[in-house]
């Protein structure tokens, strides 16, 4: 009995290590064999992420800074007389920025706008290309100028120059001088000896010879300096005639400067007059569109309204009178560039960072003439009713698209990489990455145009694209990487 209770313990023992064995192939070496060779799958290639190539809509942005303002009631004002053609609300109406209240026979006033600012615009082209004619000319005059200084240097130097020659050449004549007054002691030295029977006829011809060639260069040295004080008297007239013409330049210089500046004078007083006429004619259609519609500048109720059909309104009583109590306003500046490319009713994006407050705004008033000081253009935009968030005095980033571009390849900027002048980005395309040179277009809120070089539906490498090399293998993750 002992002994097959001794068997039955031994047995359960084999089983309970075969369990054990068992369970150790499993978890144990048999699961880290099989673990290693997941984990070098899974671990083959860069580890990237990857969006699939879309098409979509984008908008070239133009980021402005500004401030907020604050506002209570708001008279709309029209600085003409005009009729009433129509009237589009009545008092107790809630408005919104950008609708029409009224429309006004405005022809006449547009026209006589258009046709100053045409007036004001070539008084201006008159203006620059006069300047543009006297500035040619002092340009002339100056280098006439340069011309005669180099000249002038030129003739100093030449002068120096002869003036040493002369004070050689000089030096040279008193040399052969002495020669000559030797040559004839020798000579009559010789005649002396020849008389006495000590000397030859030779030798006296030889000695007349000697003097005569003495004679010959006297002659010569003294021709060679009086042409060389020849040259130096040329040379004194020469620079004494390019001081007069330098005179004469400096006056042209002068008289052409003062010319200038009186002829400008008068043309800039004509060209401020125009410009007053064109801000006084801007100033009576503020709020009011090319088609004459007159538009409420803000967010508001109509309190007041003095516009009636086929009745008439003037300068000195407000079309409407809209209550905005605690309405607020943003005003930035933009450059003429922008101007063209927007228009009263557009949509922008504001973020007031103080308020840490984004929202989409409503361009209400566009400023039609430059501030004279700064050349920029005021553009109001508006405040939502219920930004209790904003104080006056807040800064606020405003940002304009134009230039926009439909169904269109967009991708995010950081995709894109920049190597030696060249664009380019990755796809994976069978597990393998793939260099793809790209061309650029329109650019803004941190994605990017992209004109050539990529397709809809393509994977585009979004995270880990910098460490890639055409043909490299990867493998694809999501979340952090």
């Amino acid at each position: 009995m002992k002994r097959k209770r001794l068997t039955a313990l031994l047995l359960a023992a084999v089983l309970l290590m075969g369990l054990l064995a068992g369970c150790k192939d499993k978890d144990g070496s048999s699961a880290s064999g099989s673990g290693t060779a997941t984990g070098t799958a899974s671990n083959a290639g860069v580890a990237v992420r990857v969006q699939q190539v879309e098409s979509s809509t984008i908008s070239n942005e133009n980021r402005v800074s500004g401030k907020v303002t604050a506002e209570t009631q708001t008279s709309v004002m029209v600085g003409a007389t005009a009729t009433v053609t129509a009237v589009y609300v009545e008092v107790g109406d809630s408005v919104k920025t950008g609708d029409r209240i009224c429309t006004l026979d405005l022809a006449s006033t547009l026209a006589s706008y258009q046709a100053a600012i045409i007036s004001r615009d070539s008084a201006v082209q008159g203006y620059n290309d006069q300047a543009a004619v006297f500035d040619a000319q002092i340009a002339q005059y100056d280098d006439q100028r340069k011309l005669l200084q180099d000249q002038r240097t030129l003739l100093t130097a030449q002068i120096g120059t002869i003036e040493t020659q002369i004070g050689t050449l000089e030096t040279q004549v008193e040399t052969v001088k002495a020669q000559v007054a030797l040559a004839e002691k020798n000579l009559s030295d010789t005649k002396a000896l020849l008389n006495i029977g000590a000397a030859s006829q030779a030798e006296v011809d030889q000695a007349q010879m000697t003097l005569d060639q003495s004679n010959l260069s006297l002659d010569q040295a003294n021709l060679a300096l009086d042409q060389a004080r020849v040259s130096l008297e040329q040379s004194q007239m020469g620079l004494t005639q390019n001081d007069s013409d330098m005179n004469q330049i400096d006056l042209g210089i002068l008289s052409t400067t003062a010319q200038k500046n009186s002829t400008l004078s008068q043309l800039e007083a004509g060209m401020q007059s125009y410009q007053s006429n064109v801000d006084q004619l801007a100033s009576s259609l503020e709020n009011v569109d090319a088609a004459g519609n007159v538009l409420a500048p803000t967010d508001g109720t109509i309190m007041q309204l003095n516009a009636v059909e086929k009745g008439m309104v003037s300068p000195s009583t407000p079309v409407a009178v809209i209550d905005g109590v605690d309405q607020l306003k943003i005003v930035v500046q933009v450059s003429e560039a922008l101007i063209p490319k927007i228009a009263v009713g557009d949509t922008v994006d504001v973020s007031v960072s103080a308020a840490e407050l984004e929202y989409e705004g409503v361009i209400r008033n566009i400023d039609r003439s430059a501030n004279m000081q700064t050349s920029l253009y005021s553009v109001t935009v508006s405040v939502p009713a219920d930004a209790y968030e904003l104080l006056s005095g807040m800064f606020a980033d405003v940002t304009f698209r134009t230039d926009t571009s439909y169904d269109t390849i967009v991708v995010p900027s950081e995709a894109i990489l920049t190597s030696g002048g060249e664009q380019h980005v990755f796809v994976v395309e069978d597990g393998t990455a793939k260099n793809l040179t790209v061309t650029t277009g329109l650019s803004g809120n941190g994605v990017t145009e992209v004109l050539t070089g990529l397709s809809a539906g393509q994977s585009l490498v979004t995270v880990g694209q910098g460490y890639l090399s055409d043909g490299d293998p990867v493998r694809i993750v999501s979340g952090e990487t």
